[in-house]
């Protein structure tokens, strides 16, 4: 597993008077996905090289990614990247990578997936070469949930997490094998229906009502995710709203996280099943660029959940938590879309661009960027006028904060 190697070196701490959120994106992969990645070799062929042009946008600007794989891509690692004897299969190519950690996420079925998470953590392990324990679950279920209790009803689903406060888990299909994740994250349930929407770090001491009280002398970790689907980028999202709801949390934290325990966890979420969806890699591409700014001002950290924990645990006693309810943030929803309120003129352009606001600012700052994500200018819109005298003829984008609301606009340079 990789190790957290920028504690002391970052110019930043946690003990700034404005939090940071601390940030990666996470994916995960379900047993019901289009692409047959154990069955068939052109599906998994296809899903990897989608999944290598993601993580080139990743390690390019110092993300970082947590990927959640259940048994059907891991078994079609073992099957088509001969796993057990090819020290180069992709997924201990990509756990390799400093800007990746690869976790096992798991939805257990007697008979549609009979692997638990130790069976996942084994393959993973000694099957895919990983070679050391993960520390991580992606996915459980917070809290004991009745039949009837979600829409559309679902069978009585109980909590799956607090065993392992007591000890390992045997697996299912592999009986001698044993397993104990020190972080849980991404509290669940049945149709999503009333998932644990919670940012921060804290042991949760039991389910239901216990969940969110702190118990120190407990072994699990819980790991907040996010603040439901406004942070997840689906195949229909516009990336634009994802972004500014993300940057709607950094003004927060920034606003608000004046205290030495704040400690604002974000999970910007994809999911396997829109790989193949038109344009999906260049949405992913397009909110890691945008991020930059905030990376490079330190309003964010770029971290896996193994760095999350690192980092925090490494500035905390036992003793210490923190617990924020999305509920109590009072972020809303914003209705400004910017990037459709902005006009940019002329496009075509050869000389100059113009940019023109329905709207008061009091701040706003660009970056052109080209198609490969290099930024080739940047500086503040004082008069809207950007001069292009050093760009060569090419498509780029015009990527703005005005007052925290992102905005991107495609334009075409020709001389």
């Amino acid at each position: 597993m990789k190790k957290l190697f920028f504690m002391l070196t970052s110019g930043f701490t946690i003990l700034s008077a404005q939090a940071p959120v601390y940030i990666n994106i996470g994916s995960h992969n379900e047993t019901s996905d289009p692409l047959l990645y154990q069955s068939v070799y052109q599906d998994y062929e296809d899903a990897k090289t989608i999944l290598l042009q993601i993580a080139d946008s990743v390690i390019q600007y110092d993300a970082r990614w947590n990927m959640q794989v259940d048994a059907n891509f891991i078994r079609g690692c073992i099957a088509h990247d001969t796993a057990r004897t090819n020290p180069n299969n992709f997924l201990k190519w990509a756990d390799n990578q400093i800007n990746i950690e690869v976790d096992p996420h798991n939805h257990f079925n007697f008979s549609t997936n009979p692997y638990n998470p130790t069976d996942l953590n084994h393959l993973l392990v000694d099957s895919c070469l990983l070679g050391s324990e993960r520390n991580n679950l992606g996915g459980f279920i917070w809290r004991d949930f009745a039949a009837a209790e979600c829409t559309p009803p679902n069978p009585y689903m109980p909590e799956s997490w607090s065993h392992y406060n007591t000890g390992a888990e045997n697996g299912f299909k592999f009986p001698l094998e044993q397993w104990r994740p020190r972080v849980i994250w991404g509290g669940g349930s049945p149709g999503h229906c009333d998932d644990s929407n919670t940012m921060g770090i804290w042991k949760p001491d039991s389910p239901g009502s216990g969940f969110y009280t702190h118990n120190a002398g407990n072994f699990a970790t819980v790991i907040g995710s996010n603040c439901g689907t406004n942070y997840v980028i689906f195949d229909t999202s516009d990336v634009n709203n994802v972004m500014n709801d993300v940057v709607d949390l950094i003004n927060y934290a920034q606003a608000y996280g004046n205290s030495a325990n704040d400690f604002y966890t974000l999970t910007v979420m994809f999911n396997f099943r829109n790989l193949e969806s038109a344009g999906f890699v260049d949405k992913i591409a397009q909110f890691i660029r945008a991020m930059k700014p905030y990376d490079d001002a330190n309003k964010i950290i770029w971290s896996t959940l193994t760095e999350k924990y690192d980092i925090w645990n490494g500035a905390h006693s036992s003793g210490e938590y923190f617990i924020k309810q999305c509920s109590d943030m009072n972020l809303g929803v914003d209705p400004i879309n910017a990037s459709d309120m902005i006009a940019v003129f002329p496009n075509p352009a050869s000389q100059y661009i113009q940019v023109r606001f329905p709207f008061e600012f009091s701040h706003a700052d660009y970056q052109i960027i080209d198609t490969q994500g290099k930024v080739f200018m940047q500086g503040n819109l004082v008069d809207q006028t950007i001069t292009l005298n050093p760009l060569d003829n090419g498509m780029y984008y015009l990527h703005m904060n005005i007052d925290g609301h992102i905005a991107t606009k495609k334009i075409l340079i020709q001389h």
